[in-house]
């Protein structure tokens, strides 16, 4: 598949899910450009999400299959807005779903009380996974030069796709009962049959 087809399943399985587009798209972009092939120097994380290993329910080559990986990781990102509401902060942005995604819930948090701080007077732990995540060619010595760039760059692919919205699919629109459709069946002939004039 090339960039604009993986693009495209992206949007369909996010209509099948509810799950919102420049968000998935958003962290597609950043952990792979799009690509369900990628693969960490590690082998650890893979897939256009580059997803550990039970992350939402996918293992192994499973993370690799597009639509398989989508519902994973909307499987877990799907409860992080209540769950940072249970902690009694309203402040959500929809880039706190990719800040969790990279650093885990508690990273995030600590990442996000933690801005205005030295990257030097947080935890060792939390400093050697922001490093980790820094491209070559920049010096990071704050924790905010981790928020801005990743931020920055999270809007700049979720603002593409912000108009792009979920549409109902013509499957998920349709009752599954029988019943329910023969009668909507019947009730379209009986309209057919008194708009052409019986």
């Amino acid at each position: 598949m090339n960039k604009e087809q993986v693009k495209e399943a992206i949007i369909k399985e996010c209509n099948q899910i509810n799950a919102p587009v420049p968000v998935v798209m958003a962290i597609a972009g950043i952990e792979s450009n799009f690509n369900p092939s990628a693969k960490s120097k590690s082998g650890t994380f893979v897939g256009i999400f580059q997803l550990s290993s039970g992350f939402g329910g996918c293992t192994g080559d499973s993370r690799l299959d597009l639509e398989k990986s989508i519902k994973c990781l909307w499987n877990n990102h799907s409860t992080y807005k209540k769950r940072w509401a249970s902690t009694g902060d309203n402040s959500w942005d929809d880039f706190y779903y990719y800040g969790i995604h990279q650093q885990g819930f508690a990273g995030f948090r600590e990442i996000y009380n933690n801005k205005n701080k030295l990257l030097s007077e947080i935890s060792e732990a939390r400093r050697k996974n922001i490093l980790s995540n820094k491209p070559s060619a920049l010096s990071w010595n704050r924790v905010s030069d981790w928020y801005d760039y990743f931020y920055k760059k999270f809007y700049n692919i979720y603002n593409e796709y912000k108009s792009v919205s979920i549409t109902p699919t013509f499957a998920s629109v349709i009752p599954s009962n029988p019943y329910i459709v023969g009668g909507l069946v019947v009730i379209g002939f009986i309209g057919l049959y008194f708009l052409l004039g019986k």
